[in-house]
């Protein structure tokens, strides 16, 4: 498949030439929330936040929810 010497450390793809390798690294867009790292098209960025951030968000609404007291 021929010689890659550029590598993507997000997702391991080789590049034979570094302008194609440094166009591939601007098709990683970052999850903007804070701490997180991960990074991969604007699509799977979005589904990334919706089942990670999201998810987490609501099952921690959900737990505070469920372990308030309620007066008698």
């Amino acid at each position: 498949r021929g010689f890659h010497p550029f590598w993507c450390a997000t997702c391991a793809l080789g590049f034979p030439h570094q302008v194609a390798y440094q166009d591939h690294l601007r098709s990683h867009i970052p999850c903007n929330v804070p701490g997180c790292s991960y990074a991969a098209s604007e699509q799977l960025v979005r589904i990334h936040h919706l089942n990670i951030h999201e998810n987490n968000l609501r099952n921690r609404m959900s737990n505070n929810i469920l372990h308030q007291t309620r007066p008698m």
